[in-house]
């Protein structure tokens, strides 16, 4: 897996990390057998689905469009790899968003409504620290899941990413 160093702004390079461990978490669900492991296999999607729809709704914020979410869950998802390929193109968007965001705007504060109905406010900048932070959260739950089944788990250490592009 090649993962390009982001050094232009600590958002981006956050993003930059979130990717790296996107990729990672992709390639340990993608050795799940459906045959040997289907409840594992769907769990992980089932995470892995989230993850992505969250990144849709907050992309959608920073862009002041309508997500057209009702809920961050869905029982339906794609397949591992087409699914793999939407959060990649996600990430890469995600790092290109905030490699141009200057401070400025990174602070200004924007108004939404969770899929709940409850009200939001957060600045630009704290959205996309969300996502690190709630795909950190998940992607550490997908690999207990993994370890509990013996399966291969990925890494999540930001200073493993660190060491791994420096």
């Amino acid at each position: 897996m090649t993962i390009e160093k982001h050094t232009d702004n600590h958002l981006s390079q956050l993003l930059a990390y979130k990717r790296w461990m996107d990729l990672g978490i992709y390639e340990a669900v993608k050795q799940v057998q459906q045959n040997e492991k289907p409840e594992l296999l769907r769990k992980a999607l089932y995470y892995l689905n989230h993850l992505y729809i969250v990144d849709q709704i907050f992309q959608a914020h920073l862009m002041g469009r309508p997500h057209g979410f009702v809920s961050t869950e869905s029982d339906t998802f794609p397949p591992v790899q087409e699914l793999s390929e939407l959060a990649d193109s996600m990430d890469r968007w995600l790092i290109a968003y905030a490699s141009t965001l200057t401070s400025e705007a990174g602070a200004e504060r924007i108004s939404f409504t969770f899929t709940d109905g409850a009200p939001g406010v957060l600045s630009r900048a704290e959205m996309l620290m969300h996502l690190v932070t709630h795909s950190l959260y998940h992607i550490s739950v997908i690999n207990n899941e993994l370890a509990r089944e013996k399966a291969v788990t990925s890494q999540v250490l930001l200073t493993t990413y660190h060491a791994s592009i420096f």
